[in-house]
């Protein structure tokens, strides 16, 4: 009851933090914005074009007098990435102000065309935009600056090349390929346009080792959606819980198969199929075989895909202890609290599902949860070892599990089996944890974090981003330098006295 009261009062803040975020997406493309000119290249001398996005391109009027061509009204931050990782040459998004808010100049503008050399067009991955991101003033990367992302500003009279983020923190946890603003988490598809990142070629690349798979051939007369491209997707329960997602058939996903069988497969993902059709009986023709074979493997294809997250959320890969008042968690930590490496999620399931670990956890899991949460969001087809938080469950809801813990139990459990209230605790109430391998016959769970509360100093959690610096002789960004690093070459020897005139 006590936690349940620290989240209410937690709520208001989390609700306006959200609010705000939605907030800088709107009113980015405007009508009313829109200039007339006297000479035009939109079709009939309409004064405004629509595309299928909703994006208005016409004349707008620039801070200098002069009418640009374009879509954007307003500056716009693009609050989705709170830094950049690496130099992200492929972001496409519709950021036109630099890191520190000054806004950025059109491309098109002639003293810019002469000043850039790009390597690489500053054009949209999708076709369906109407103009080239050349008649805007998006951040882009033409030139794979180190820094990322960059525009053109003024400083005064002169132009400047600006990043428009600042780089992401050296110990944000690796694995992902980027990181996203929390605040926007799990980005379901309507919240956010997430269409220019969902399938970049750089992040369905990302993925090592596996084999993505979206056509199917089904068989059967279950509704599905057909993508027709390789791509991270943010629709369905693991994008409701888990944020965008990517279906994926590697090693680990083949490990699960071959340990757990595909029966055990068909039967978890199709409980109605289950209940409706009668045990199948594999008989010797081979044309039996193949379509016993096709019907599961196009079950796996569809509603029962394994999977793995596409992005984390820059806030959970940077925390260091766990609130009580914390409620979600979308990290790519891959170690317990006592920095233990976690299994994959496939793994974790197929050794509980063949009876390889203490009996609670198949009946946490698997038989005893009412919400069913472990298999209704497909969390044991996850072939990842990210932390993860599992729905807190009610007090009345504990309370029925726990009964039904002691009804169901076998009279030949072992006296030293574990705990439920300990494993309850552990597995719902305490945040994000995974499995972990103990030793060669112990397989536990174990939280993640440490809780805030419990750690007597006070923790100051990590920036998600690394401070840049202007050099005073070539007046252009660059990473800031550690001034120890500077003096490195004088460790260990005497230093030389500068010369007149030498600083």
């Amino acid at each position: 009851m006590k936690n349940f009261l620290e989240i209410l009062v937690f709520l208001p803040t989390l609700i306006v933090g959200i609010s705000k975020f939605q907030q800088q997406f709107q009113k980015l493309s405007l009508i009313e914005d829109c200039v007339v000119s006297p000479t035009t290249i939109l079709k009939d001398n309409e004064k405004y074009y629509r595309d299928e996005m909703g994006n208005v391109f016409c004349y707008r009027k620039q801070h200098d007098g002069s009418l640009k061509l374009g879509s954007t009204s307003r500056s716009f931050a693009d609050p989705r990435f709170l830094c950049a990782k690496g130099e992200m040459n492929w972001y496409r998004g519709r950021r036109n102000v630099a890191f520190d808010q000054k806004p950025c100049e059109f491309w098109n503008t002639s003293s810019i065309q002469q000043n850039v050399k790009p390597t690489k067009s500053f054009s949209s991955y999708s076709m369906r935009r109407f103009l080239l991101d050349e008649y805007e003033n998006f951040c882009r990367n033409p030139d794979d600056w180190e820094l990322g992302p960059w525009c053109w500003t003024r400083n005064g009279g002169a132009l400047e090349k600006t990043p428009c983020f600042q780089p992401c923190s050296p110990k944000l946890f690796e694995g992902i390929f980027i990181c996203l603003n929390k605040w926007g988490f799990p980005y379901k598809m309507g919240d956010f346009d997430l269409t220019d990142i969902m399938d970049l070629p750089e992040l369905v690349g990302s993925f090592k080792n596996v084999q993505l798979q979206f056509e199917n051939r089904r068989l059967s007369d279950f509704p599905v959606f057909r993508y027709q491209t390789k791509t991270c997707v943010n629709s369905g329960k693991i994008a409701e819980n888990f944020g965008p997602w990517i279906a994926v058939l590697d090693g680990k996903a083949q490990e699960f198969i071959r340990d757990s069988g595909r029966r055990t497969l068909w039967e978890l993902c199709t409980p109605e199929i289950r209940e409706k059709t009668p045990i199948i009986r594999i008989e010797q023709s081979e044309v039996t075989k193949r379509r016993v074979a096709i019907q599961e493997d196009e079950i796996t294809a569809a509603d029962c895909t394994f999977w793995r997250q596409c992005f984390s959320a820059c806030q959970d890969d940077t925390k260091l202890c766990w609130k009580k008042t914390d409620s979600s968690y979308f990290g790519a930590k891959k170690t317990s609290k006592f920095l233990e490496t976690c299994l994959p999620w496939t793994k974790s399931a197929a050794l509980i599902l063949n009876n390889k670990t203490d009996e609670i956890y198949r009946f946490l899991l698997f038989d005893g949860d009412p919400q069913n949460y472990f298999v209704e969001n497909r969390v044991f087809l996850n072939t990842e070892n990210f932390c993860m938080n599992f729905r807190k469950k009610s007090n009345s809801t504990h309370a029925k599990m726990q009964k039904l813990w002691n009804q169901t139990r076998s009279e030949t459990s072992p006296e030293n089996s574990l705990d439920f209230e300990t494993e309850f605790e552990k597995v719902f109430q305490n945040g994000p944890g995974c499995f972990v391998q103990k030793n060669e016959k112990l397989v536990i769970f174990e939280s993640c974090f440490q809780n805030c509360e419990s750690i007597l100093e006070p923790v100051k959690e990590p920036k998600i981003t690394q401070n840049i610096c202007k050099s005073k002789k070539s007046g252009k960004w660059d990473f800031c330098k550690n001034p120890e690093d500077e003096n490195a070459l004088y460790r260990g020897r005497r230093r030389r006295k500068p010369k007149n005139g030498e600083k």
